[in-house]
């Protein structure tokens, strides 16, 4: 199971990692499930309910009494979750517990600045004035070398969020 991949699949692509914990499966069903359930809590996470091979969300347990099965999460509640449990079998299968990173306000702006450069209104201006005046200069960015520092600066505030 490739994380990113699956994070992408359910609309988490804006979520950083802190770290991920993968739980094998044993003899017994559910036993990867239960090992995982067991690790969040002394998290002192919530855990939502199963819906089949979607993602089960955790949240902080002094902020959340309970989470909804993963389709009845609104795109809003998703982006305040502080983690997921995956697999593509809970039941026989091993689990991944997958924790993120808490938003620092670097961070959000960096997350405002890379939505905007997704966004359709940023194709629009990058082809229709970017293009026609700054390609073809020494200095001009292609928009995916654009991107690729956004991400930079994702992956560089991570790492000074984890050694402050």
């Amino acid at each position: 199971m490739n994380i990113y991949e699956e994070l992408n699949k359910y609309g988490l692509e804006n979520k950083i990692i802190k770290s991920t914990k993968y739980f094998p499966s044993r003899a017994t069903s559910f036993s990867a499930l239960n090992d995982a359930s067991n690790y969040v809590k002394t998290l002192n996470f919530t855990q939502g309910s199963l819906c089949e091979s979607e993602p089960v969300g955790l949240a902080k347990k002094d902020e959340y009494d309970s989470i909804a099965k993963w389709r009845n999460i609104s795109k809003e509640d998703r982006d305040k979750l502080n983690g997921v449990l995956l697999s593509n079998d809970f039941r026989n299968g091993a689990v991944c517990a997958v924790i993120f990173e808490e938003k620092t306000e670097q961070n959000k702006i960096v997350e405002i600045i890379y939505d905007t450069l997704m966004s359709h209104e940023f194709e629009t201006w990058y082809k229709t004035i970017f293009e026609d005046y700054v390609s073809g200069e020494e200095c001009a960015k292609s928009r995916e070398e654009i991107l690729s520092d956004i991400q930079d600066i994702f992956y560089l505030n991570r790492l000074e969020d984890s050694n402050a």
